[in-house]
């Protein structure tokens, strides 16, 4: 089994070169302001473009690349700097280069609605590296500038060549791997179900967890071949970190950087779920949903429906706080809610979620006098974290990545006003985060783009 990926990728976020990346903008604007701009030609990694304006992505390892989506520079006053005519180039070393295309990019509106444009299509070629060189802009007469690219791409399961090849003496490396792509479904307060990424050449896992403040590791034996633990006797309300190890025949990768999850408090009513988490997997054609289990409920049931679009809900009832169904389109951005049917024919609703977006949130209303900052950022170690909370209660912090899965989740117990608290992001693979704050009983309190460099 194997499992597809949507990336989007932030210009900012993934930039070839120290003096590339030295001309990004502020890390905390909004997507639209914070658009990356070159205003001075640089070597290009690709000999044969000389040099100029450009920006190459890399994704650590080769994928098998389809579609694209791009938004253009679109902040007030510089839609002139929006790439126009691009040469689009992919790499699977990074040395030697394959042109896809010279192709058009759209101009951006300047409007809050922006919606960016259906981009280049690779049609399932393999590359680790794309570098998109601009030829021209739409006017102004030095500065570059671009959004964001999203990638639809899968891991690649074939040779570095990307060419089918059956040598038995082929290096493993190619498909072994530890998981960096993993989801915690928080059950309830005491169970949790764990499921990662699918590694083509693992004959086994590790899988070690322990409380996030320290404490003895505790290993878990993992069915061979199968990329997924199941937790039961956790404490309530605690924060957890665990690490995931791959063994292949010929090579083997140890334990890495930790994940994150955190148990939900212990419930005495039925009441609305507060945890909710998903996991899509495009080849297998499926999608998997849970929200914590809610005491005393009799059922619940699942309503999602297209993001914005404000038509009728999709349900999907089940007797478990767990839902796998199939035809899920993940080239869409859903919202969903969960309905906790209780005893007594009482009900109870969730927030609203988002499934795909391009900043997967909770859509609640933030609060606008949080006040919310994440300093330093970038980062290479720990966040700081500070906001001014409207009332005494508990928050929920969650730090997802670039696909949407959770790599950090924390609750804390809070008094009404100021205060602050330290992330510890020192273990983030570089890249670019989205850092969610919410408080029970208010709604969301901020949320900020994080960006992890090393």
């Amino acid at each position: 089994m194997k499992y597809a990926y949507y990336i989007c990728l932030l210009a900012i976020g993934l930039l070839a070169t120290s003096e590339v990346a030295a001309q990004c903008a502020d890390p905390d604007a909004s997507i639209w302001n914070d658009t990356w701009h070159s205003c001075v030609t640089t070597e290009s990694p690709n000999p044969d473009r000389g040099e100029g304006h450009w920006i190459q992505y890399d994704f650590g390892t080769i994928y098998t690349l389809t579609t694209t989506h791009i938004w253009n520079t679109n902040e007030a006053g510089k839609l002139d700097e929006g790439f126009q005519e691009v040469i689009v180039d992919y790499s699977v070393d990074g040395e030697e280069w394959l042109t896809l295309d010279t192709v058009q990019f759209e101009q951006g509106t300047g409007l809050a609605t922006y919606g960016g444009f259906t981009g280049f299509d690779f049609a399932g070629d393999s590359a680790r590296y794309v570098l998109l060189t601009a030829l021209s802009n739409y006017g102004h007469p030095t500065c570059y500038g671009l959004a964001e690219v999203k990638f639809n791409l899968k891991l690649n399961m074939e040779g570095e060549s990307g060419e089918d090849d059956d040598d038995d003496d082929d290096d493993p490396g190619d498909e072994c791997f530890r998981p960096v792509v993993t989801t915690a479904f928080v059950l309830n307060s005491e169970e949790v179900f764990i499921l990662w990424e699918y590694v083509p050449a693992a004959e086994s896992y590790g899988f070690r967890y322990r409380e996030s403040d320290g404490g003895t590791w505790i290993e878990v034996p993992v069915d061979e071949g199968e990329p997924e633990v199941f937790l039961e006797g956790l404490d309530p309300g605690t924060t957890y970190e665990y690490q995931i190890a791959t063994y292949c025949e010929e090579q083997e990768f140890g334990f890495g950087s930790p994940f994150y999850f955190t148990t939900t408090e212990e419930l005495e009513e039925c009441a609305a779920p507060t945890s909710s988490n998903w996991f899509f997997a495009e080849d297998e054609g499926y999608l998997l949903v849970s929200c914590n289990e809610v005491p005393d409920a009799t059922g619940y049931t699942l309503l999602y429906r297209l993001s914005g679009s404000g038509g009728a809900w999709t349900e999907i009832p089940s007797e478990e706080n767990f839902w796998e169904f199939e035809d899920f389109d993940g080239e869409q951005i859903y919202e969903y809610q969960i309905r906790v049917d209780c005893e007594g024919g009482e009900t109870a609703l969730s927030d609203v979620f988002s499934l795909h977006g391009e900043e997967p949130v909770g859509t609640r209303d933030i609060v606008a006098d949080a006040e919310m900052r994440l300093f330093p950022n970038p980062t290479n170690g720990v966040t700081n974290l500070s906001l001014r909370s409207p009332a005494a209660g508990r928050i929920q912090i969650q730090i997802r990545n670039l696909m949407g899965q959770n790599v950090l989740q924390e609750s804390h117990q809070v008094s009404a006003g100021a205060l602050g608290l330290v992330l510890p992001t020192q273990n983030l693979r570089a890249g670019v985060y989205t850092v969610n704050v919410y408080q029970e009983g208010i709604g969301q309190l901020g949320v900020h783009k994080l960006v992890v460099a090393k």
